[in-house]
This record gives C-alpha cells, sequence and structure tokens, in this order.
C-alpha cells in the first residue's frame, strides 16, 4: 500500500497529546477505522516542537515534510506572530487566554 501526505490544523486550549486524539478521533469517525484510510488516524503522534522563530509554517513543512516516514505525524506548535495571526481569524477567541494552535503533518496509509 502506498501513502499520502496529510496536514491538519488545530486551534483552542489541549495540549499537542490531547490535540492530536482529538484530531484523530474525527477522522475515525468521519472515515471510519480503515487503517488505510488516508487520514491522521492511520498515524502515530511521533515528535512536538515548537516553530522556530522567523520560519513561516509554511517554510517550516515544506522543509521537514520529506523527513516523515510512512504512518508518522509531527506537530509543530505555533507561536509568537502566526498565534496571533490565526487567533485573530477566529472571533470567538478573541481576548481567550491559553488559546495553543498547531500544525500536524505527515504520511498516512493508503
Amino acid at each position: 500500500m502506498g501513502g499520502t501526505t496529510f496536514s491538519n490544523f488545530y486551534i483552542g486550549t489541549a495540549k499537542p497529546r490531547e490535540a492530536f486524539d482529538e484530531l484523530y478521533s474525527q477522522a475515525r469517525s468521519e472515515y471510519g477505522s480503515d487503517p488505510y484510510n488516508g487520514t491522521i488516524s492511520t498515524t502515530d503522534l511521533v515528535k512536538i516542537e515548537e516553530l522556530p522563530p522567523r520560519v513561516s509554517p509554511e517554510k517550516y513543512l515544506e522543509k521537514y515534510m520529506d523527513e516523515v516516514e510512512k504512518r508518522e505525524c509531527w506537530c509543530v506548535e505555533l507561536k509568537r506572530s502566526y498565534l496571533q495571526k490565526v487567533k485573530k481569524q477566529v472571533p470567538t477567541l478573541k481576548g481567550k487566554k491559553g488559546i495553543r494552535a498547531y500544525i500536524f503533518f505527515g504520511v498516512a496509509s493508503m
């Protein structure tokens, strides 16, 4: 079987593992438990890190997507100006504390 790349965005108050579990559960309920459905639900979370300063999320994914192995999911937490930018796009989050944003990406089985 092959693999396909994916990326999922999360914004909320969960920590990385909790956010991954939430996205995993959503994918399972939407696409079923097929181990080759091509979603985050066919992967394991293996790496969590913060977005480095002065690196855009797009550049980060472009640089590291090729390093992710099949059935792996990496998480990058958005910080500083990128976090503020995504918070502005969700009006209900204005002024709330403890909000975190992550991009989960990897190679899913297909």
